[in-house]
């Protein structure tokens, strides 16, 4: 096992702090960093910003339906095939590393930026707009005319310099239940909800024994106090038996873990917080917390060594340090090696207050660091797959099984001829 110690090097001595001043170590030896805060000693408001990729971007479900979009009235309406704009859907094969299949979608009628592409492969979602000069004599002419079907050869032709090795064309045939399930895919295939654990550690704790046994009525009446409105800052406090909402992994219809907890809505997105000594079976404490790709320590004095927690989940750990001696905080994040830089960075030796931008600068950090460790190469301790392997298996089973259901005659595979 690793071991720790005051006198370890740590990253955070790079950044010129006093030893006094570090509050989080880990391994110099290990697969986990501290993240450096930037040079600024100011909380910069542009520095807040969800970190978007592709695939966080919803096309579908924008720029091939039509305007006003039903759901906007009624978000319970589920789409069919009228309210989309006229659009071919196909699939295609590609070489690459990744291969396999791809699942495109491409507008009949062009916007003043140029016909709407979108490609769903394994790997990542790509959409991008193909300019009329782009599609020359022939290929126009078949695209203008509604009745004409384009023959792969033909597509190919029109956008070869943004179709990479894309082969075997072969367009899905009218069947008015497919653009619905496309609209559902690009749901199912981003995150909707969050959840992450909140651990409550105490000075000379080093165990993840110690950190997950703690419970509330053993703090001293001022630190459960300031622990508490650390809490409601974060959300409201809910009770769960009969919670109708999103739950991440906690039980709404018994007490095993515990009677209520942390709850939020940030930018139209589910936040729940499992307040670990809420939790009230201490078997299930370890279990939630390790399920958890992104956890907030809350550190009351003392310091942090990572990773504490056994877990092939966790990612990342924002460590919240309340300082001794008045309401003031030091926040650090302890990421795998692997996982991509998320933002905002800490400013150095900022100390934080309870209160909006506090909560904000959490819940960036929070949020951006699960959806890099979606993109983490890297398995966790024993796990032979990591987050993107899990992430492009699913990707691919979704489009694979699409395939044959709407194209059974033909193998995902094999490219057919134009």
């Amino acid at each position: 096992s690793s071991s720790f110690s005051s006198s370890s090097v740590s990253p955070r001595a790079a950044f010129g702090l006093r030893p006094e001043d570090e509050f989080v170590f880990v391994d110099p030896d290990g697969d986990w960093v501290v993240e450096d805060e930037s040079e600024s000693s100011v909380l910069n408001a542009h520095d807040m910003f969800l970190m978007y990729r592709e695939n966080d971007i919803y096309v579908y479900n924008t720029d091939f339906v039509r305007d006003p979009d039903p759901r906007e009235s009624d978000p319970s309406h589920r789409l069919v095939e009228s309210d989309f704009l006229p659009h071919i859907n196909f699939f295609a094969d590609m070489s690459s590393e990744m291969g396999g299949l791809v699942l495109g979608s491409i507008r009949r009628t062009p916007d003043p930026s140029g016909y709407r592409v979108l490609l769903r492969t394994a790997e990542e979602d790509e959409s991008f707009w193909l300019t009329e000069s782009e599609l020359k004599g022939k290929a126009l002419k078949k695209f203008r005319n509604q009745n004409k079907l384009i023959r792969g050869s033909t597509f190919v032709e029109a956008c070869a310099k943004k179709l990479h090795n894309l082969s075997g064309f072969r367009r899905v045939k009218k069947q008015p239940d497919f653009p619905g399930k496309l609209a559902e895919l690009e749901h199912l295939l981003k995150i909707q909800a969050y959840k992450f654990a909140i651990v409550y550690a105490r000075e000379g704790q080093t165990t993840a024994d110690q950190i997950l046994d703690n419970e509330l009525h053993d703090m001293p009446p001022d630190r459960a106090e300031l622990f508490n409105r650390f809490l409601s800052m974060m959300g409201e406090r809910i009770p769960l038996n009969g919670w109708t909402g999103y739950r991440g992994d906690l039980d709404v219809n018994g007490d095993t873990t515990g009677t209520h907890s942390i709850y939020t809505e940030w930018k139209d997105r589910p936040v729940m917080f499992q307040v670990v000594p809420w939790i009230t079976e201490h078997a299930s404490r370890r279990t939630k917390t390790g399920n958890d790709i992104c956890v907030i320590i809350y550190q009351d004095g003392g310091s942090f060594y990572a990773p504490l927690i056994p877990s092939t989940v966790i990612h990342n750990y924002v460590v919240v340090k309340a300082l001794p001696g008045k309401e003031r905080f030091r926040i650090a994040a302890v990421s795998h090696v692997g996982v991509p830089d998320f933002s905002p960075i800490v400013p150095k030796h900022y100390e934080f207050e309870l209160g909006s931008s506090m909560r904000e600068f959490l819940l960036h950090k929070l949020v951006n660091g699960e959806r890099s460790a979606h993109f983490c190469k890297m398995g966790i301790g024993s796990a032979r797959f990591s987050l993107n392997d899990h992430r492009l298996a699913t990707r691919k089973g979704h489009l694979e099984y699409l395939h044959s259901e709407h194209m059974p005659s033909s193998s995902p595979l094999q490219p057919t001829s134009s």
